[in-house]
């Protein structure tokens, strides 16, 4: 602060003793006889400039969309960022699960576009960062999930069950090209929806298909096996031994035929052509030929052979179908091998090609649309990781046709992707208490390009989830992307849970979750 010295200035000529009038005159020698003190003026404390307040820097989300494959983050720009930091939420309440998508944005960015992946429809949430000097300064949480961008743009659709019975798309089947699609109701129903063109999302319900004379009430539509374009299809029951038949004319499915079986199927299938149909049964797998009479232009399922199932007691089973139809592969609980039979060209008869050791009881088989692969899922398998036991982790084995001998292949099969990243070395003995299911439904893309498999508990999050893998030109199968269905929790739902079919390049897909389902698209 700065003392002033004030100047006082005298504004009567007398007191200063300047000339006056004769009066003042006469009084001088008076006035000089008297002392004057000086008059003392305190110093006045000049204030302190004024500082102007720093400038507030905020910063607000503007929209989330999805424009041509990819998702588009805006916010209202900030007047004082040096930049900006993305992030998502995996947790409903924004709180937990922060992730950083993009970090050092330039400060005149206020958009950002990612690639659409099914890996970001996890986030529930995002949070834009105005980072000023290296320190956070404001922020926003956009509530927009993933999902609802998507719903915006058409690129995704959930449909209810209209039962009561809460397994509601437990069994599926999506065509080829995506656009015609059954689901079982297990309300003695099967559910037909379609779509008007194959590049939409949404299915629309076209018919609920009961049979004429239900054997069971409330247990039709246990299984579904269809032809790869959807034309012709058969359903199980529950417990009832009966199979139904249904083929497609004029846009609605018409009942065919009653097939007599001699155990309801634990396992239903059909080859790709929709020429052969297996049904696991008790003790055996019943072949099916389908067979058209060209006078009278009527078919029929006709059974062409009873395969015996060894060492069988009613358990899990395993059982699939390569594209052509003339190979299966095929386990159950009791004995430990794995059956490989193929369609005898000369005798057109079924017989043993070979048999695969198995490692435990529950797995599941699926052979690859290009016919050169077959997939061995142990869905509750151990697994060492880093000297580490992850008790029922799950693993996953390829064996490929290589000169007629179906061999393991160690270094091609994929693997959960929590292994491969060093950083997740720690998290290995709490993985040690997870129940993983990792392979628990394995799925081949129609062009056999893509491998998807569920997992019931990931390693971070516990969360159901599908993970997509593609084969490299040397034949190994690679991580590339996962799903993870929002808001279904391993802990609230039993192990089959999900359920899901994939169309070609794994573009489009349908997720049964118990009493719904999800239809999605990636463009």
């Amino acid at each position: 602060m700065k003392s002033l010295v004030v100047p006082v200035f005298c504004l009567s000529l007398v007191a200063c003793g300047g000339e006056g009038d004769s009066h003042s005159s006469n009084n001088q020698s008076n006035n000089d006889s008297i002392h004057t003190p000086p008059v003392v003026v305190p110093p006045v404390t000049e204030p302190e400039p004024p500082v102007a307040p720093a400038a507030k820097v905020d910063v607000k989300f503007n929209a989330i969309k999805i424009v041509d494959q990819k998702l588009q983050i805006s916010w209202k720009a900030s007047n004082r960022a040096d930049s900006y930091t993305l992030y998502g939420i995996e947790d409903l309440k924004g709180r937990n699960g922060l992730e950083i998508l993009k970090s050092g944005i330039a400060k005149d960015k206020t958009m950002i576009e990612l690639p659409l992946t099914w890996d970001l429809w996890r986030y529930y949430r995002f949070k834009i960062e105005a980072v000023q000097a290296g320190k956070e300064t404001s922020s926003d949480i956009a509530y927009q999930s993933v999902k609802d961008a998507a719903e915006s743009a058409s690129l995704f659709q959930s449909i209810e069950s209209e039962s009561s019975i809460d397994n509601f798309g437990e069994s599926m089947f999506l065509s080829d090209t995506g656009k015609t699609l059954l689901v079982t109701n297990q309300d003695n129903a099967v559910i037909f929806y379609q779509k008007e063109k194959v590049s939409d999302t949404n299915f629309n319900k076209i018919q609920t298909i009961e049979p004429s004379k239900p054997v069971v009430a409330d247990e039709f539509g246990h299984q579904i096996a269809a032809t790869k374009d959807g034309k012709r299809f058969v359903a199980s029951y529950q417990r009832d031994a009966s199979l139904v038949s249904f083929e497609m004319e004029d846009g609605k499915y018409v009942e065919k035929q009653t097939i007599s079986g001699k155990r309801a199927p634990g396992i239903l299938t059909m080859s790709q052509d929709g020429q052969k149909l297996f049904s696991f049964e008790d003790k055996s797998i019943a072949v099916y030929q389908y067979q058209e009479d060209p006078s009278t232009k009527l078919s029929s399922w006709v059974k062409h052979q009873d395969i015996l199932v060894k060492d069988f007691y009613t358990g899990d089973k395993a059982l699939t179908v390569n594209a052509a139809g003339n190979l299966i592969a095929f386990t159950n609980r009791n004995h430990m091998e794995i059956e490989i039979y193929g369609l005898d060209s000369s005798s057109n008869e079924w017989k043993s090609v070979q048999q695969l050791p198995k490692e435990n009881s529950d797995l599941r088989l699926s052979f690859s649309p290009t016919e050169d692969e077959l997939v061995v899922a142990y869905p509750r398998n151990e697994v060492m990781f880093e000297s580490v036991d992850l008790r029922l982790a799950g693993e996953v084995k390829i064996f490929r046709n290589i000169s007629g001998t179906w061999t393991e292949q160690d270094d091609a099969a994929p693997t959960f992707p929590g292994f491969l990243i060093e950083e997740n070395k720690e998290k290995a003995e709490f993985m040690k208490l997870e129940i993983g299911y990792f392979g628990h439904h394995v799925r081949f893309s129609p062009d056999g390009q893509i491998l998807a498999i569920t997992n019931h508990a990931h390693i971070t999050d516990d969360k159901a989830e599908v993970l997509f893998y593609k084969k490299n030109a040397d034949g190994k199968w690679t991580y590339m992307d996962g799903y993870y269905p929002q808001g279904i929790e391993t802990s609230l739902v039993d192990e089959k849970a999900i359920n899901f079919e994939l169309t070609n390049n794994a573009d489009a897909m349908v997720i049964g979750l118990n009493h719904q389902f999800y239809s999605l698209k990636m463009k």
